[in-house]
């Protein structure tokens, strides 16, 4: 009997420590969204939580609570739509050098795109 009332209460307690799914609170948190995640297994998700720049969780609105703390900044997307991208500047060099009014720079033409300049 005093086994069995031992393994009870190790069985509950490792239960209870395995309830406790709060993560370490991010810096940001996106939810209420229609994420797309070109993962095959997870196409779409919900919400993003973010820490130090970095995406560390994708998932429900519900999962996501677990990472929200006393100073993460949550925005609601109301169902506003997220893709993967990646920061591009978007500039041209070619037409930077042709303006940009330096002869050293000026004087590299671009194909077909080029006009010539003359000296």
């Amino acid at each position: 009997m005093k086994i069995t009332s031992i393994f009870t209460l190790l069985i509950a307690v490792m239960l209870m420590v395995g309830c406790n799914t709060k993560k370490e609170p991010v810096d940001l948190v996106l939810k209420n969204g229609n994420i797309y995640t070109e993962n095959e297994k997870q196409p779409k998700a919900e919400a993003i939580a973010v820490k130090d720049g970095k995406i560390v969780f994708v998932g429900t609105n519900k999962e996501v609570e677990n990472y929200i703390g006393e100073n993460t900044k949550v925005a609601d997307l109301a169902g506003k739509t997220v893709l993967p991208s990646f920061i591009d500047s978007h500039t041209h060099p070619g037409l930077v050098a042709m303006t940009s009014g330096n002869d050293e720079l000026a004087k590299y033409e671009l194909p077909s795109t080029s006009k010539k300049r003359r000296p």
